[in-house]
């Protein structure tokens, strides 16, 4: 068993739109929240604005407890819950969720397949053992006590800890431990319970081999699939997604569109070249030659130089992705969506592009997603 307490002078705390929000705990301690590699986070935010817009997490579950204040959270086809002080909300993080009122609450977000639960400890004099939940499926296990007001003593096997207004302590154990954990002081104290397993979560590093005939033959079929609409002329496409190594491999080759330059080369020097030496047949004949020598041979051998070896171990089945890579992939999908709008929008008038302010076409600024 081992813990830790974030002191409140430490937090990372960050402005949005709505008011301000504050990190206290993320797991694995490695993670960030923008990458989406966490497997549970804890957070507190101020909402300062009558309305606000959650971001959607699609891979987490949440619990949002309000601390101070009133809020209605307003979960767009299902239902509407109205909160008042340590009252809390259980939501999946795919959801889109509007907020009303301005309040301070306390957030836990977990990876879906994991557990989460808060509860609210009043503490007295007396020691007390709060009652625990149990998760038989899932081998790991925390329980995290955020220090709403006053102080509280928290007592486990290795020793005590006390922590005051605006502490978060964290005890890790295996889940089926007999951890017990005794609480005293003054105040209140937030407790939340986080079951969940270790999985991979982070970028996996594939060996470098070296090059092999099947790398150049993976490579014919990039250099002869990767088009603007490819996925939808070749639908079996869709069912694959190349990993970060390749995609940046692919970048170097494509940046400066160099297998087209290079093809507009050939053709305009045999074109020179050619003129009154060539029948036109004979013209059609050599032009269609380095065509097709630069689709089954020069194109594939750019990529070949370019592209990380194994090539095939870098192309992945979409079914059979870590649940970082799905994190990766849902990430450029939403990253496209929004250039194909921005694009949709501009295509015809080309207005205000390049303008860098937050404003729509009303003039009305718009409200920044918060976490």
């Amino acid at each position: 068993m081992k813990h830790e307490i974030y002191r409140k002078e430490n937090f990372k705390t960050s402005q949005w739109a709505g008011g301000m929000t504050t990190e206290l705990a993320i797991f694995p301690q490695t993670a960030h929240y923008q990458e989406r590699d966490f497997i549970w986070r804890l957070s507190t935010a101020v909402v300062e604005q009558e309305e606000s817009v959650f971001t959607r997490l699609p891979d987490y579950d949440r619990v949002l407890m309000v601390l101070e204040g009133d809020m209605i959270l307003a979960h767009e086809g299902q239902r509407v819950a109205r909160l008042k002080a340590m009252e809390q909300d259980r939501f999946d993080g795919d959801t889109s969720t509007k907020s009303f009122g301005t309040c301070q609450d306390y957030n836990l977000m977990v990876r879906k397949g994991s557990a989460g639960y808060l509860d609210v400890l009043e503490l007295r004099e007396e020691s007390v053992v709060p009652e625990r939940e149990t998760h038989s499926n899932l081998s790991k296990s925390c329980q995290a006590f955020y220090c709403h007001s006053g102080y509280g003593v928290v007592t486990f096997k290795e020793g005590s800890c006390m922590i005051k207004e605006g502490d978060q302590l964290v005890i890790w154990h295996d889940a089926a431990e007999q951890a017990s954990v005794s609480v005293m002081g003054e105040g209140t104290l937030i407790r939340a319970q986080i079951f969940y397993d270790d999985r991979v979560l982070s970028r996996q590093e594939i060996p470098s081999e070296k090059a092999s005939l099947s790398d150049f033959s993976a490579c014919v079929k990039l250099s002869l699939t990767n088009f603007r609409g490819s996925r939808f002329l070749l639908p079996s496409l869709k069912d694959i997604w190349y990993d970060e190594d390749l995609k940046e491999g692919i970048r170097k080759v494509e940046r400066f569109y160099i297998p087209m330059f290079l093809w507009i080369a050939g053709v305009t020097a045999l074109g020179f070249y050619g003129t009154g030496r060539w029948e036109p047949s004979a013209m059609t004949s050599v032009l269609l030659g380095w065509t097709l020598l630069m689709l089954l041979v020069v194109s594939p051998l750019l990529y070949f130089l370019a592209v990380p070896k194994p090539v095939k171990a870098h192309i992945k089945k979409v079914n059979e992705l870590t649940e970082y890579e799905q994190g990766v992939r849902q990430k450029e999908q939403a990253e496209n969506l929004m250039v194909q709008k921005i694009e949709k929008k501009y295509k015809m008038s080309g207005r205000n592009i390049g303008r860098t302010d937050q404003k729509g076409e009303s003039g009305k600024r718009r409200k920044e997603p918060r976490a």
